[in-house]
């Protein structure tokens, strides 16, 4: 196997290994229904934020690495994780 290839699955397991991980977490949309209107805005960016990231892991399905368009589908599902983690 050559030096490219081993990379190109490195990334690919790697990926794939962030997004079981991802998938794994949920929101409930009875939380919204439990806080008081200031914190709604709150649960509603982290709604949509969930989406977007089941979003970018449903691209997966049919991205593979050394895809154009991979590195930048990865780059921006960890920024958007960061940010939600960061309001977390």
């Amino acid at each position: 196997m050559s030096r490219l290839q081993a990379r190109v699955e490195a990334k690919a397991a790697l990926a794939h290994r962030a997004c079981e991980e991802l998938s794994i977490r949920t929101l409930y949309p009875a939380a919204q229904e439990a806080l008081h209107d200031s914190d709604r805005v709150d649960v509603e960016e982290a709604y949509i934020e969930h989406f977007l990231v089941k979003t970018l892991i449903a691209k997966f399905e049919t991205l593979r690495a050394g895809d154009r368009g991979f590195d930048a589908t990865v780059k921006v599902l960890s920024a958007m994780v960061d940010h939600h983690v960061e309001e977390e």
